[in-house]
């Protein structure tokens, strides 16, 4: 292009920004990589100069702190004016929990990043290219955006960046500046691919929960967000985009097994095909189908009986839940165990390793609270492909 235009990319030093930011290098972009790591934001900006930027640096930026985002908009208005395209895709993870167990300090911590880093880089630039009467911003959400995934401080803070996405939209529009927003979903980042190294993800499984069976690609990403931020969707405000293979929308929900707190099966469940499933002693009291993923909880109540008898138990009937679906325990996805002390841990977790082979190990989260029955010592919250 003749006149280059700049690109903002928070976030670009790893992952999907870092593919984001090498993607708008090789429209011919200038780009601009903010991030903390200066080690990492030098390499990206280097890889965006051999991509075909014509310029490129990198400007070290901690969402977290606002004076450290107004000085990156500063240092951005100096080198080149009000840029013409900027991203937010700086953000961490957490992993599943209760809510009733979030931490208040991790809570904040996630929202200060995730949501009020991405609420601040839209306010800094969102003046910069007010006044220049052009430009796009682009948040990054999740699958998180539209699913009340188990991340208690994560997904709510995901549902804020779509909100906030369609505010900025109506609000920025009128001024020239058009807001949307990309949500990928399972995405092959360094991250997930350490973790399938170890033995952590068992890739298939994953895949088999969505309908194209492929992993996102951050460079899958990448090609959603140039687009979303170029002439080409310059009548489009406003939308958050899913970037995934379609796993949100292939199956509808069926619900296999739902008991109420008395142990009668709803009227509507009568008919179902795990409605023969018993309460007695074990009780699974929640198992269902929704988007091709089956979800499970299963607990024990048996005062005197050990935790590591109660875990047996508890697999006993997730066992016959997955035949039930259709599955087995070698398409479980995830499991989070729950133990009324941690002390148990060790023999509970050798019940474990003794059911689960170890080839078809899935992710695992533990952690120990206060149950809901007296007796109840483990707890296991099972995802899995069907």
């Amino acid at each position: 292009m003749a006149d280059a235009s700049t690109a903002v990319v928070i976030g670009g030093t790893s992952g999907i920004g870092r593919a984001i930011a090498e993607r708008f290098a090789e429209d011919g972009y200038q780009v601009v990589v903010a991030g903390r790591d200066a080690v990492r934001g030098k390499e990206a900006a280097g890889a965006c100069e051999t991509a075909g930027a014509p310029r490129a640096l990198f400007v070290q930026t901690d969402v977290a702190d606002p004076a450290s985002v107004e000085a990156l908009a500063r240092a951005v208005g100096d080198a080149f004016g009000a840029p013409h395209v900027m991203v937010n895709c700086a953000g961490i993870l957490q992993s599943g929990k209760h809510v009733l167990d979030q931490d208040l300090d991790e809570d904040e911590k996630m929202w200060r990043i995730n949501y009020r880093g991405t609420l601040l880089g839209c306010q800094v630039f969102g003046r910069l290219m007010s006044a220049a009467g052009r430009g796009a911003i682009l948040n990054v959400g999740s699958l998180a955006s539209f699913a009340p995934l188990s991340l208690p401080a994560y997904t709510p803070g995901k549902h804020a960046v779509l909100a906030l996405t369609q505010i900025l939209a109506a609000e920025l529009g009128p001024r020239g500046v058009r807001v949307n927003a990309v949500a990928p979903g399972y995405t092959l980042s360094d991250g997930l691919k350490t973790r399938i190294a170890k033995g952590e993800r068992n890739p298939e499984a994953i895949q088999a929960t969505t309908a194209l069976r492929r992993f996102v690609e951050p460079r899958d990403v990448a090609e959603a967000a140039l687009f979303l931020c170029s002439d080409r969707a310059a009548s489009i405000t406003g939308v958050t985009l899913p970037s995934t293979p379609a796993g949100s929308f292939r199956r509808p929900t069926r619900y296999i097994c739902r008991e109420t707190r008395s142990g009668k099966r709803r009227q509507s469940d009568k008919d179902n095909p795990m409605s023969d499933i018993q309460r007695f002693d074990t009780r699974i009291h929640h198992g269902v189908i929704h988007n091709g993923t089956l979800y499970l909880t299963g607990q024990v109540a048996k005062p005197g009986q050990s935790a590591a008898d109660q875990m047996r138990e508890v697999l006993g009937k997730i066992d016959a839940l997955l035949a039930k679906a259709g599955t087995d325990k070698t398409r479980i996805l995830h499991v989070q165990m729950w133990l009324d002390d941690i002390r148990d841990f060790d023999e509970v977790n050798m019940v474990w390793d003794a059911w689960m082979p170890k080839e078809h190990a899935p992710a695992r989260s533990s952690g120990e609270g206060r149950m809901a029955r007296p007796g109840m010592l483990v707890e296991l919250i099972v995802t899995a492909a069907v």
